[in-house]
């Protein structure tokens, strides 16, 4: 018997939205620390990379996972809303990126074909944008404090150059409006998206064959079929 079809779509997709957004709250609730034994808690054992760029650099990993993750839940709870009101094209449009942008970094820095030491650079990467980011404001702020700010900034930055090249990273300094690095240059928010919806869209498929096969007692779509 055919499920159901609703005559309302725009519902649907709402309450469809927002129970993705409360089950990954759940899940972060549940979930903040790393679970012994885990990748996160291995590769944060002893801290094997601590040195003047921060004392707890893998575990600082699974913060920054953290904190996108728990944006991502927020973005989609802020879409479900927009979607209840049956309207607003562009903010919607708004809401759907920014809940991809915020996505597509957990999964950027949870790669399992990289070693640990590959994850403390790009998540390295992504605190010489923030530190950047926040130089190009400073800079031109009269605010009283802004200097010292700025010093601490770019004391952090001379930390993080210094200590990167000890792991045989090259560190390009900022130049403008673009961020610092280590080692090669970071792929742009929207190329980490297209990669991580092909292997999206390639793994539901995998899992739809390996379905379909099963049924017919001649699965070949996953290994070890």
């Amino acid at each position: 018997m055919l499920p159901r079809v609703s005559s309302n779509a725009f519902a649907d997709l709402t309450s469809g939205v927002d129970q993705v957004a409360e089950s990954l709250r759940t899940f972060l609730n549940d979930n903040q620390l790393p679970a012994p034994g885990s990748r996160a808690d291995k590769e944060a054992d002893g801290e094997p990379y601590a040195g003047d760029w921060g004392a707890h650099p893998s575990r600082d990993v699974f913060a920054t996972i953290m904190l996108a993750s728990w944006s991502c839940a927020d973005h989609l709870r802020a879409l479900a809303a927009v979607l209840k009101t049956q309207g607003s094209i562009a903010a919607l449009y708004t809401m759907t990126r920014a809940v991809a942008e915020a996505a597509v970094l957990p999964c950027y820095l949870t790669e399992t074909t990289i070693d640990p030491l590959e994850r403390v650079r790009r998540n390295m990467n992504c605190n010489l944008d923030g530190i950047c980011q926040d130089l190009n404001m400073l800079r031109r702020s009269s605010l009283p404090g802004a200097q010292q700010k700025i010093t601490r900034h770019d004391t952090q930055l001379e930390a993080i150059r210094r200590t990167g090249e000890q792991y045989g990273f090259a560190f390009k300094q900022p130049d403008q409006f673009r961020s610092a690095y280590l080692g090669a240059k970071p792929e742009s928010t929207m190329t980490l998206i297209d990669k991580c919806a092909a292997q999206t869209g390639a793994l539901v498929l995998r899992r739809t064959r390996c379905s379909a096969g099963s049924r017919t007692r001649n699965c070949t779509a996953c290994p070890g079929s």
